[in-house]
């Protein structure tokens, strides 16, 4: 025994993309909390796609998959493939648009759970 705290290992294999230059993010620890939170909800032996992108390529995707108007924080997209069992499928995040939602729901000094529709 070393005395140092085992180094975790990941259950699930999460990609993740930075496709945005707005935000720096720590990339291998968002990785490690993904796999984590799949952990918790009993998920083991899966993959996962993150996919941190742009306002104006959110909007796009938000456009083109929900018909919706501008961009929104978070898209998610299942995969459903027998040759890909393992795979759960991709979230994408707009981390500009949580940026403002943070601010918004947090001025008066406490949370709110209201959806403001961005």
């Amino acid at each position: 025994m070393t005395g140092r705290p085992e180094e975790p290992t990941a259950k699930n294999q999460v990609s993740v993309a930075n496709q945005q230059r707005a935000y720096a993010l720590d990339l291998d620890a968002l990785a490690e909390a993904v796999d984590q939170t799949l952990v918790l909800m009993g998920v083991e032996g899966h993959e996962v796609s993150v996919a941190l992108v742009s306002r104006a390529r959110m909007a796009g995707l938000n456009r083109d998959y929900r018909g919706g108007k501008g961009a929104t924080d978070v898209l998610s997209f299942s995969v459903d493939d027998p040759l890909a069992p393992t795979a759960l499928g991709e979230v994408v995040i707009c981390l500009d648009v949580i940026h403002g939602q943070a601010g918004k729901r947090w001025e008066d000094g406490r949370p709110s759970t209201a959806n403001d529709g961005e």
